[in-house]
């Protein structure tokens, strides 16, 4: 249902940088975030990267198709 207090957190990543997404998205639980790289034109080289330079832990399907990005790890 529409406007629930437990979706919240899909707004309040509107307009902000991936640092502060990440930061959100760890405030509200989360643990990762899972990238199917067909849905994006690059396939997702451009955020895989940006998840990278982050220093943040990526785990990659064997496939490469898919990757999952740890958001507590270091």
């Amino acid at each position: 249902m529409k406007g629930r207090t437990r979706d919240e957190w899909v707004t309040s990543l509107g307009n902000v940088s991936a640092a502060e997404a990440i930061a959100i998205l760890k405030r509200y639980g989360f643990a990762a975030i899972y990238v199917d790289r067909a849905q994006y034109q690059d396939c997702g080289h451009e955020l895989f990267e940006g998840f990278t330079k982050m220093e943040l832990s990526i785990l990659e399907s064997s496939r490469g198709d898919l990757f999952y990005v740890f958001l507590n790890s270091k």
